[in-house]
């Protein structure tokens, strides 16, 4: 209130929005507000006048027969209703794959098709750890992975799930089994090695990874019988491999050992020959130890290559349809050297020969090659250029 008792600009400013507040004006009118002491309204005066000022809008009543209108941007319930829904909309849903249920009673399509849809996904995953994380998703997925015809490892920590996933396998058959891993030891590729080679119908990769400076013998497992086995690939990272006199390899057709150290009883030729091989095709062998004097008689044998063996003194090799053979670094190398190399070769069909080792004509002994097409030589030890010249290997 002003010093004269009347009231200020403010109060009269508040009184008169107080005033419009219970008595509004009518609808399409406009109320005039003043004061009669001060014929020039203050801009506090003008923002209530123009409020004042607004004229109220007023929406015509809905006929009394008319629906009520629903708020804007609702749903009628009705809509909400599966009742409700067409003929058009029930075929839609009924075309939707169904989702779980919030308990999990009801199964997703995915989940509804054959095994071997199912496994053929579980495949694409490529790693065996990959594929059993599925059990996860529901009863129906927990022991598929089990189903799997080929079991795969990769890394520094699966080499330790192979064991428990071939004890869990149930598949009718093991088609294929890889690993892929880093330092393993030889005590435990004896647990579960001979496991696998009861069940493999087809073929079996064990890499191995260590460093190249470790070439030293770090543990010797036994070869266990493969004899559904078709093909084997070893790269054992210099482990020992112990070959026994009960080596049987009935439908194996490839072979290629890499980094071993070979032990008996049995002589690995031996295991490899014809009447414990018979269908043996494929044979590669490369950076080896203990192969002093390799002998191998096959009926079947079509490709050999010997890269790399670390003390071989003799070879001898009768092999009526070899097609290839590759000889290199065996009977000279950066580790050992004989002082004459003594081979035997007998291979009538041989059409591709790679020589790439020490050679001397007295003691290296290559038969009759009448079919020989391609011929590869290198630095030999004892070669008499001369006797090469002017005897040379007919090529047909």
């Amino acid at each position: 209130m002003g010093s004269d008792g009347g009231l200020t600009e403010k109060e009269t400013c508040f009184h008169s929005l107080i005033h419009l507040e219970l008595n509004p004006a009518p609808p399409g009118s406009i109320q005039e507000i003043s004061h009669p002491s001060d014929p020039k309204p203050s801009p506090l005066m003008a923002t209530a006048h123009s409020i004042q000022s607004v004229p109220t809008l007023s929406r015509p009543p809905p006929p009394a027969s008319a629906a009520p209108t629903p708020p804007p941007f609702s749903t009628p319930n009705r809509l909400l209703e599966p009742s409700s829904m067409g003929h058009r909309d029930r075929e839609i849903g009924s075309k939707r794959a169904k989702l779980p249920a919030a308990d999990g009673a009801s199964e997703d399509r995915l989940s509804a098709l054959p095994d071997d849809v199912l496994i053929g996904i579980l495949l694409k995953l490529r790693r065996t750890a990959y594929a059993a994380r599925t059990s996860v998703l529901s009863r129906r997925w927990r022991r598929l992975w089990a189903l799997l015809p080929n079991l795969n490892f990769t890394g520094d920590a699966d080499h330790h799930r192979i064991l428990p996933a071939l004890a869990a396998h149930q598949a009718p058959v093991l088609q294929g089994l890889s690993a892929f891993v880093d330092d393993i030891s030889a005590e435990s590729v004896a647990t579960w090695l001979p496991i696998a080679a009861r069940r493999l119908s087809g073929g079996i990769l064990l890499y191995n990874a260590v460093p190249q400076n470790q070439a030293r013998e770090r543990g010797v497992f036994e070869l266990p019988r493969f004899e559904n086995t078709t093909s084997i690939v070893f790269d054992l990272g210099f482990l020992g491999l112990a070959v026994p006199h009960s080596s049987v390899f009935a439908r194996l057709v490839s072979l290629w050992l890499f980094g071993v150290h070979l032990h008996g009883p049995c002589e690995l030729g031996d295991a490899l020959s014809s009447p414990r091989c018979p269908s043996l095709r494929e044979l590669k062998i490369r950076d080896a130890w203990g192969l002093g004097n390799f002998t191998i008689h096959s009926e079947s044998l079509l490709q050999m290559e010997l890269n790399n063996l670390y003390g071989l003194q003799q070879l001898t090799v009768d092999a009526k349809v070899l097609k290839e053979l590759y000889v290199s670094s065996c009977f000279e190398n950066s580790i050992t050297a004989v002082s004459q190399p003594v081979a035997n070769i007998s291979a009538p069909q041989l059409a591709s020969l790679h020589w790439m080792d020490a050679y001397d004509p007295s003691s290296v002994q290559l038969g009759e090659m009448a079919h020989l097409q391609l011929l590869e030589t290198g630095h030999f030890l004892c070669l008499d250029i001369i006797w090469m010249t002017t005897h040379p290997i007919a090529i047909a």
